[in-house]
């Protein structure tokens, strides 16, 4: 886990010293690093829940499954129902 903090605090790093506030493809190397950081944690909740319930093992990872999914598909409506919608040609969402 520290490498992957230690990873995205470089990546900000970078970021901050290279491009204006609002550019965001300083970020695009951060963004497997976030998700990474989100699947260790889910995978580390499972973890928790399957010792504390044995017999739900299954359930557990089904849970995990379940809330990954409902990320993707949240993010998928928000950028296809919110954001491109409000953005013009030039991909910089109107504000």
């Amino acid at each position: 886990m520290s490498l992957l903090a230690l990873w995205l605090a470089a990546f900000g790093l970078i970021g901050a010293l290279t491009e204006s506030v609002p550019a965001a493809q300083r970020y695009v190397a951060a963004v497997p690093a976030c998700a990474l950081i989100i699947g260790s944690a889910l995978s580390s909740i499972s973890a928790g829940a399957e010792r504390l319930v044995p017999r739900g093992a299954r359930w557990s990872a089904a849970a995990v499954a379940a809330v990954a999914i409902a990320l993707a598909i949240d993010d998928a409506r928000f950028y296809f129902l919110d954001y491109t919608p409000a953005a013009p040609s030039g991909g910089i969402p109107l504000s």
